[in-house]
């Protein structure tokens, strides 16, 4: 019983020495001191984080080895509808979903010197904090909706890498203040510790189709989880590439038919051949120029001629006759065009008439490329064809 006394006589004691500190320290009364009550709910389960804004910025740099370059996407001219941005003064910045047109993405021909780089960014956030946050990520998919590629999200600085919120603002995606306002701007909100940046990169090959590319950001807490969407452009192209930097018909008759034969192999100069590295179908025509007699006065000349191209020896097209300064386009059945990764064989004629003299003669020939939108890729589709393939 005595030491429950004497504890309870300290307990006092302390309790009214703090209170006559509080009259010294203070001057006055102690009154001015203010108590307010706390209370708190603890959660965090069950509660999905916030995703703020996403945009996505392709490499400028076609290198991709060179590390990330910014700037504006591959066509300024499209631009987003519906960037994020803050819809009334004073909110935060808000996105919608199925945003479309987002960057539009011109990929390397041939893929070199690489594979064309894609940063993927979002502002994160949850309603009880950021550490909350355990997982970001993008699901990418392809135009027909199959499936392209999963990448998880880094925590990244506020401010972002140099030039990184720039060319999101220049490419239409996000505007400034949703960027920079100073209380509720992307980059304050960060550094409050409001708002977490994350990014993550994807490759696009050449190989792989055109249009609307589907990206998916997950953001994830305690197995629950948000997901905003939109779409990015991958531009249709094609691009021609030979074999041959010129093509010589060697002696030729008065008369006779002279002809230069291509083949299926990208390796033989004297043997034209033609490919299409772009990711796009690609269809074929020439033009022939007169081939003038040179070095004489009053020169002769050839102006007839005939080509045949096809994917296939068997399956030739021919045109003949050729008119110089003509352009004739072999035609669109999928024979003649050139799938990406294709390679087609093109055979040239000159008919020389029966009363050409003697002497050297040059001209020109051009091969033109045009586009014939009919393939796989063209529709959506991973293309099965990824080598140059002669069949």
């Amino acid at each position: 019983m005595k030491s429950i006394k004497k504890s309870g006589l300290g307990i006092g004691l302390t309790a009214l020495t703090a209170l006559f500190g509080a009259f010294v320290a203070g001057g006055g009364s102690a009154l001015a001191d203010d108590t307010v009550p706390t209370g708190a709910t603890v959660t965090g389960t069950g509660v999905a984080p916030t995703i703020e804004c996403k945009w996505e910025l392709p490499d400028v740099d076609d290198n991709a080895a060179n590390g990330m370059q910014y700037g504006n996407d591959d066509n300024p001219a499209v631009n987003p509808g519906f960037p994020c941005a803050r819809p009334t003064p004073g909110s935060k910045p808000t996105m919608a979903n199925g945003v479309t047109n987002m960057i539009e993405v011109l990929p390397n021909a041939h893929d070199l010197p690489t594979e064309k780089m894609v940063e993927l960014w979002a502002a994160v956030d949850h309603p009880f904090g950021i550490s909350n946050i355990s997982d970001v990520y993008w699901k990418i998919y392809h135009p027909d909706g199959s499936f392209k590629v999963q990448v998880h999200g880094v925590r990244e600085a506020c401010v972002g890498p140099t030039g990184m919120f720039a060319a999101a603002n220049a490419t239409g995606q996000i505007t400034n203040d949703a960027i920079n306002d100073t209380n509720n701007g992307i980059v304050s909100l960060c550094q409050q510790g409001v708002k977490a940046i994350y990014s993550a990169s994807f490759l696009i090959s050449k190989h792989q189709p055109s249009g609307a590319y589907k990206v998916e950001l997950h953001a994830v807490s305690s197995g629950n989880e948000t997901v905003l969407t939109n779409y990015i452009d991958v531009i249709p192209f094609y691009n021609l590439v030979t074999d041959f930097s010129s093509v010589d018909f060697g002696t030729i008759v008065p008369g006779l038919t002279g002809v230069v034969a291509g083949d299926l192999d990208m390796t033989t100069p004297l043997r034209p051949t033609i490919q299409n590295t772009g990711n796009s179908g690609m269809g074929i025509g020439v033009l022939f120029t007169k081939m003038i007699q040179q070095g004489v006065a009053g020169p002769k000349e050839i102006d007839q001629f005939d080509a045949k191209f096809g994917r296939t020896p068997s399956t030739l097209e021919t045109l003949d006759p050729i008119p110089a300064g003509v352009r004739a386009d072999f035609d669109g059945l999928p024979a003649r065009v050139l799938c990406p990764n294709r390679i087609g064989k093109i055979d040239f004629s000159v008919h020389p008439p029966s009363t050409l003299p003697a002497g050297v003669y040059a001209g020109t020939v051009t091969i033109i490329a045009r586009s014939v939108p009919t393939c796989l890729t063209d529709r959506g589709s991973v293309s099965p064809i990824t080598v140059e393939d002669p069949t």
